[in-house]
C-alpha cells in the first residue's frame, strides 16, 4: 500500500459490506469511498507534486493528527492543512464511487471539473481549501454547514450582482473562535467587494477582515479573539520545546564538565571543546526556534499553494527578495501585536 492510498473504511463507517450490491460493471460496488484527509485535482502535474513525500510534509501530516498542533499550525488566520490520500478526477469518474470526506478536503480544478465533481462529493468535512477555477454558486456548494474553516485559493468569478451574497456569506460564516473564510487574491476583484466586506465587518462586533499573514494578497474574514485562543494552544508547546532544549543544554554541560567547571570558576578543560561547541548549537538553535515559532504565521506559508506555483511556472525568489520580505513581515507582526494588546488594555 502506498503512502498516499488511504485505507478505505467504508465497511466501518456504513456498515457491513452487503454481497450482491454491485455496479455497472460487475464486481464494482457501489459502496462510496471514505477518506480523512485528501486532495483532489484534474491536473497530472499537480497530482505527481501532491505525491510526493517529503520529510517536512511527513512531519506536518503526523503534527495535524493532534488538536494542539494542528490549531497552532493553522495560527491566527487561517488553514494550513494535510493530506494522506490524493486522487484524479479522471480516476472518480471512472469508477463512479461518490467521496466520502470525513475531515479535510482540498480540490484543484477547473470550472467544469468541479461541476463534475461536486455531486460526487459529501461528507462531515469541517476544513475546505479550493484551488484553480470556480464560481461562487459551485463555492456555495462545497460550504455545508458543518464546514469551519475555508481558503479559496482559487480564482472565484464572481460576478458584480453576487457580491453582497459573497460579503453576507463570508461574514456570517464566522460563528465562533475557530471559524475562518480566506480568499486570495485583491486583483481578480474589483475594490467595491473589499469596500463592503470590510463595511460589513466593523457592522460586527467580533469579526475582522485582515491580511497580516504570509501573503498580502491573501484575506481573511476571522474572529477578532481568535489569535489569544492561539496563543493559549501554543504556550504549553513553547514552553515543552524550551524546556527540552535546555535540558539537552544541561546534560551536555553535565557530559563536558562546563556546569562543574562554572559552579566553582574554574576555567573549562580543552578536551571538553566539542561538547562545549555542540552546546552552543543547540543554544544558538533555541534562540532561532523560539523566533520562528513567535514568526510561524508570517513566514510558513501551507503546502498546498505550491501547487499553484508550479502552474504557473514561477521562479523561487532571490535572496534579497526573500530576505526583504521576512524583514517587513517582522515589521508587520510587531506593528499588529502591538496594536492587539492595545486593544486588549
Amino acid at each position: 500500500m502506498t503512502p498516499f492510498s488511504e485505507p478505505n473504511r467504508t465497511a466501518n463507517r456504513f456498515g457491513p459490506v452487503r454481497f450482491g450490491w454491485f455496479g455497472p460493471n460487475h464486481g464494482q460496488s457501489l459502496l462510496p469511498d471514505a477518506r480523512d484527509q485528501v486532495y483532489i485535482t484534474d491536473n497530472h502535474i499537480v497530482c505527481r507534486w501532491a505525491m510526493k513525500e517529503t520529510i517536512m510534509f511527513r512531519i506536518r501530516r503526523y503534527l495535524h493528527q493532534f488538536d494542539y498542533t494542528r490549531k497552532v499550525n493553522d495560527g491566527y488566520h487561517t488553514i494550513m492543512p494535510a493530506w494522506k490520500s490524493v486522487l484524479m478526477v479522471d480516476e472518480i469518474m471512472e469508477k463512479g464511487k461518490k467521496i466520502y470526506v470525513d475531515d479535510t478536503l482540498i480540490l484543484h480544478c477547473q470550472i467544469a471539473n468541479y461541476e463534475k465533481m461536486i455531486p460526487y462529493i459529501f461528507g462531515p468535512y469541517t476544513r475546505l481549501v479550493l484551488h484553480g477555477n470556480i464560481t461562487w454558486k459551485q463555492a456555495k456548494l462545497l460550504i455545508h454547514p458543518g464546514v469551519v474553516q475555508v481558503r479559496i485559493n482559487a480564482k472565484i468569478h464572481l460576478q458584480h450582482t453576487e457580491y453582497a451574497d459573497f460579503v453576507e456569506f463570508a461574514t456570517r460564516h464566522i460563528r465562533g473562535i475557530w471559524y475562518n473564510f480566506s480568499f486570495y487574491n485583491n486583483a481578480y476583484y474589483n475594490r467595491n467587494l473589499f469596500t463592503r466586506l470590510n463595511a460589513a465587518c466593523r457592522n460586527l462586533q467580533d469579526v475582522v477582515i485582515t491580511n497580516s499573514s504570509y501573503d498580502s494578497n491573501t484575506f481573511h474574514v476571522t474572529n477578532k479573539y481568535r489569535y489569544v485562543y492561539v496563543i493559549k494552544y501554543a504556550f504549553p508547546l513553547f514552553i515543552a520545546h524550551c524546556g527540552l532544549w535546555i535540558l539537552m543544554i544541561f546534560v551536555l554541560m553535565l557530559l563536558s564538565g562546563d556546569a562543574t567547571a562554572l559552579y566553582y570558576n574554574q576555567p573549562n578543560p580543552p578536551e571538553n571543546a566539542f561538547t562545549t561547541i555542540c552546546s552552543s548549537l543547540l543554544l544558538f538553535y533555541f534562540f532561532l526556534h523560539c523566533g520562528i515559532l513567535m514568526c510561524a504565521d508570517f513566514l510558513i506559508r501551507p503546502m498546498d499553494i505550491i501547487s499553484d506555483r508550479i502552474l504557473e511556472n514561477s521562479t523561487p525568489d532571490g535572496c534579497l527578495t526573500t530576505a526583504k520580505s521576512y524583514i517587513s513581515n517582522g515589521i508587520y507582526w510587531v506593528v499588529s501585536t502591538c496594536q492587539k494588546l492595545n486593544q486588549l488594555t
